[in-house]
């Protein structure tokens, strides 16, 4: 929620000017506050380590498998297990470049 510099109010985030004095905010329309604390993001760093660390075992774990012969096995951690870590992964280090 941006707050005007001039009056001091604060408006909603997706108008371009303060509603009582009509100055237009100095930031643009793409500004948001704060809207995290450090234990946020030290939590949010922690997950993202995390999910690259599970994607790297489960593609280890699968590959091990399928070398000592549980195919069915190796190929669900792949094909199923990998997509879905990479994906999280992915979105844990949108959401982190964004804080």
């Amino acid at each position: 929620m941006p707050i005007c510099s001039r009056c001091g109010n604060g408006y909603d985030s997706g108008l371009l000017s303060c509603p009582n004095c009509g100055r237009v905010g100095s930031r643009g329309a793409s500004f948001f506050g704060a809207r995290h604390a450090p234990i946020a993001r030290f939590s949010l760093q922690i997950a993202l380590l995390i999910a690259w660390l599970g994607l790297v075992f489960n593609v280890g774990a699968g590959i091990y498998c399928i070398v000592t012969g549980d195919l069915v096995t190796g190929l669900i951690a792949l094909f199923v297990g990998t997509p879905y870590l990479y994906a999280q992964a992915v979105v844990f280090s949108h959401v982190s470049e964004r804080l």
